[in-house]
């Protein structure tokens, strides 16, 4: 496994249709690649981010604040938590279907505007009813912003990626949801 130092720096940058350099490519069962017939990268070098978004995220700004466990994923790089408590900001490289991956996470107190420390957010994905196969990744921390990663997405389409903030403080555990598109 490569060294998160390793890691963030080689995700650093994005070449299209191109493997980057120490992390290697997997296969859909999820085994380093070889000549197993995994399939190539979409001819056109085309990468796979955010969903663009349609409208603005106003969850937070409705009566009841649009709170709970029944706000829908997000499009776009931006939005509230679940509970209205938290900013979130997400920076998403060039995403290829079984390369490695990972995000940058900036999370901020609504009420305060100020950097939301100790959240280590926790990745979960979603195509379907098929998760991520390799949801283990490091997440490390410089006032409020998280480098995730890696992880690789094994299918192409639309991924709901559910990030779980302050999960070992039960009063502060939040989430938010982006849809993200992979070719």
């Amino acid at each position: 496994m490569l060294g998160a130092a390793a890691w963030f720096a080689m995700s650093a940058s994005c070449s299209g249709g191109s493997t980057h350099a120490g992390a290697g490519r997997i296969d859909d069962a999820g085994s380093p690649e070889g000549d197993n017939g995994a399939e190539p990268d979409p001819e056109d070098g085309a990468c796979g981010g955010p969903v663009v978004p349609a409208v603005s995220d106003v969850h937070c700004s409705s009566p009841d604040g649009g709170r709970g466990y029944d706000v829908p994923p997000h499009t776009g790089a931006d939005a509230d938590d679940d509970d209205c408590t938290l900013h979130v900001s997400i920076e998403v490289p060039c995403i290829h279907r079984n390369e490695a991956t990972g995000l940058t996470i900036h999370v901020t107190e609504i009420g305060t505007t100020t950097p939301a420390s100790g959240a280590m957010p926790l990745i979960d994905a979603v195509i379907g009813n098929h998760p991520i196969p390799n949801i283990k990744p490091v997440s490390t921390e410089m006032d409020g912003v998280y480098e995730v990663g890696p992880f690789f997405f094994d299918r192409s389409g639309q991924w709901t990626v559910t990030l779980h903030l302050y999960e070992a403080v039960p009063a502060r555990h939040a989430h938010v949801s982006f849809y993200v598109e992979v070719p």
